[in-house]
């Protein structure tokens, strides 16, 4: 079953924007990664002092074995994370509202 993960990760969001950028490449790779392991969708937002990535995986399995990867806290800690992430999963329930 499908899954929306809300992954917030505190930390200087102007050094988020600058590693994202300037380690693009690094970013596609884990971007194909994702795709690969089960990620259906993926999006950065910002807040204050916080960006958050919103995600659809296939399943909780998918992402906690993806999120358990040591290149991504490594990643984390690189572009400027101040502490660890609050992680939110929620089932994906189909109904004729879905779109």
């Amino acid at each position: 079953m499908s899954v929306i993960v809300i992954m917030k990760v505190p930390g200087d969001t102007n050094a988020f924007r600058e590693f994202f950028e300037s380690h693009k490449h690094e970013m596609d790779e884990i971007s194909e990664k994702a795709r690969d392991m089960g990620c259906l969708t993926h999006t950065f937002t910002q807040g204050e002092n916080v960006t958050v990535a919103v995600d659809h995986w296939e399943s909780a399995e998918a992402f906690e074995k993806f999120s358990s990867m040591p290149e991504i806290a490594e990643t984390m800690a690189s572009a400027g994370a101040s502490g660890p992430p609050t992680i939110e999963i929620y089932e994906v329930i189909d109904t004729v509202e879905s779109f």
